[in-house]
């Protein structure tokens, strides 16, 4: 368990927050300037909060009312910022024994053994981000804190680190706070969501509920599940046992596991018999819940435990008369599932 309890003023509001979180992968979520790295570095002792107390597990990190102030290398905290600081001048085996003593486990995960020799200015900005991620685990961190570690990536390169991070969560089993304004990002790989308006929660809880509820936050449906087959263009991703969807060929190979976006926005819903239409999926479905945003109609749908978002106008609500527990078929084309990690 993780307490953070704390206040500090800052130019433009005051930082003025109180959670509890859970072990796993918890997302900061908010737009930039709501104070999301500002809670990363209080946390890893860069700044000084004016009032508040700071726990992980039972360790206090930070207490004002009972004179606590752990050093930052006392806190044993992981902390990949934006900028990442490698040291420039150095190779990356000398950057990453600063941090202490190889494993090969690490090494194997980020595929470091090949740039062992190499200095860091020659390296991609991808290649930093890996580096800077296993530099932090080389401390055998309680905490790991990443600061929007996927920003200026390209979309390949995105989808690589994200993988990679998936894989760090599932090998290291290392709690960590993720910072991102991608609200699919967080949905992939945290257990639970932290959403930061002008330094204080605006809203706390399991990742694709609250982000659905968030206007304007870019929210996809997240489909999870491994490849089971694949030909002429397209694959069949297995989402559950008995329920498949086709995706667009993404390349990958039988049993690959890997998750797709899609857009509620690209979601078709439709009652009664469908005429011929291209769209290769038709699902069946029953409305779980129905919820307006700005202006718009949210349907949420399950469909054989999985649930779909989609979104309609007023008028398709209303001539659809479209409720909780209304069964409906979700219609969506293969190329409107997006590869975002595999």
């Amino acid at each position: 368990m993780i307490e953070i309890r704390l206040e500090l003023p800052l130019t433009e509001f005051a930082l003025d927050l109180s959670v509890e979180l859970g072990s796993g992968c918890t997302g900061l979520f908010g737009p930039s300037g709501s104070g999301k790295t500002s809670v990363l570095e209080i946390l890893a002792g860069w700044r000084k909060p004016r009032s508040g107390r700071v726990r992980v597990g039972q360790d206090v990190l930070f207490d004002a009312g009972a004179r606590i102030e752990l050093r930052p290398e006392q806190r044993s905290l992981g902390y990949v910022p934006q900028d990442v600081l490698l040291l420039p001048h150095w190779s990356v085996r000398e950057n990453l024994e600063a941090a202490g003593e190889l494993d090969a486990r690490v090494l194997e995960t980020f595929e470091l053994e090949p740039l062992l020799a190499r200095g860091v200015r020659s390296l991609s900005g991808g290649e930093r981000q890996r580096v800077a991620l296993a530099r932090a685990l080389l401390t055998r961190p309680r905490l790991l804190l990443l600061d929007e570690p996927l920003t200026g990536l390209d979309r390949e390169r995105r989808r690589r680190a994200l993988a990679l991070l998936l894989s760090v969560k599932e090998r290291f089993a290392v709690p960590m706070i993720f910072v991102s304004h991608d609200a699919t990002d967080v949905q992939v790989l945290c257990d639970e969501v932290v959403v930061l308006e002008r330094g204080r929660v605006r809203a706390q809880g399991a990742p694709a509920a609250v982000l659905a509820a968030q206007p304007g936050a870019g929210f996809e449906n997240v489909l999870r599940g491994h490849i089971a087959s694949a030909s002429e263009g397209s694959a069949a991703l297995e989402l559950r046992p008995g329920l498949r969807i086709e995706v667009a060929d993404p390349g990958l190979s039988s049993g690959t596991a890997a998750v797709f976006a899609l857009r509620g926005e690209d979601v078709l819903v439709a009652r009664g018999p469908l005429p011929p239409i291209s769209a290769r999926n038709r699902l069946r479905a029953r409305v779980h819940s129905v919820r307006e945003d700005g202006g718009e109609i949210w349907i949420e749908a399950d469909c054989s435990g999985v649930r779909l978002g989609a979104r309609v106008t007023r008028a398709a609500l209303h001539e659809l008369e479209l409720a909780p527990g209304v069964e409906v078929t979700l219609l969506f084309k293969a190329t409107s599932c997006r590869l975002v990690a595999a």
